[in-house]
């Protein structure tokens, strides 16, 4: 099966491994990297760090292949062409299908599971920031 999770990864923490450990239990993994202008655009402020460092964290160190990602997500979902969406449990009372630009209906036309990952707890990348 073919997984995908969608996100900025910025700062590179045990929350973010724990989750592509959890996403690798569905199949095989691909992520989809939102890039700098979409974070600015989407959050109205820049990554700590670059999409250039993002990649290479993901790719040539914990060594998942990536996606880059420009917009909500349907596109990247459309190539990837995934079994599986895995996001993290906080969006669970957010409506992320309507972030990523699809719904249940989409999910179910193209036989999508979305699954939910378990939150890693007592870190963050809002709390590294707010260390910064």
């Amino acid at each position: 099966m073919r997984v995908l999770t969608i996100g900025t990864f910025d700062l590179l923490h045990i929350g973010h491994i724990e989750l592509f450990n959890y996403c690798k239990r569905f199949g095989d993994l691909v992520i989809g990297l939102n890039t700098d202008e979409f974070v600015l655009q989407y959050k109205g402020k820049l990554p700590v760090q670059n999409y250039v460092t993002r990649w290479d964290n993901i790719v040539r160190f914990v060594g998942i292949e990536a996606r880059k990602n420009e917009e909500a997500g349907k596109e990247l979902i459309e190539w990837v062409d995934p079994d599986v969406i895995v996001v993290g449990m906080d969006w669970h009372e957010e409506d992320y299908l309507n972030q990523i630009g699809i719904d249940v209906e989409y999910l179910n036309d193209n036989d999508i599971i979305l699954a939910y990952a378990p939150r890693t707890t007592g870190v963050s990348t809002t709390a590294l920031k707010e260390k910064l």
